[in-house]
């Protein structure tokens, strides 16, 4: 079984179309999306982001604000694909869903814009933790 967000309009045995999109560990990934299906390829990116060292992000001062972009979304918060002030260096950080701002769950989409703030960097386990607040 699968579940796919429907329109909220649907009710329990409406029946939907889905395009099969692939499978991934024996199940099905699908879309109720019309439309084409080009997406930017945030998959490649953020595992090409997780080997990238986050040492040059616990040097920026704590109250410091990034730009960055959802690259990446699980069940425990987002992933946000960083940019470094020097506009040379990415990373990527966590915001877990206890530090979204008030709205942000109901328009988290991959690629949406984000505005955030550097909670913790531990470089040992080349992480970072943010805030949006």
């Amino acid at each position: 079984w699968c579940v796919i967000a429907p329109s909220p309009d649907s009710q329990r045995g409406d029946k939907l179309f889905v395009r099969v999109l692939g499978m991934s560990k024996n199940q099905l990934v699908l879309t109720a999306r019309s439309g084409s299906l080009q997406r930017y390829d945030w998959e490649g990116e953020v595992n090409k982001l997780r080997k990238t060292s986050v040492e040059p992000f616990s040097k920026l001062p704590p109250d410091t604000f990034l730009s960055g972009k959802v690259a990446d979304i699980s069940l425990f918060g987002v992933w946000i694909k960083l940019a470094h002030p020097d506009g040379k260096l990415s990373g990527l950080g966590l915001l877990h869903k206890e530090a979204f701002s008030d709205d942000f769950a109901s328009k988290v989409a991959f690629g949406t814009e984000v505005k955030v703030r550097i909670l913790s960097v531990n470089t040992e386990k080349q992480t970072i933790a943010l805030s949006m607040t």
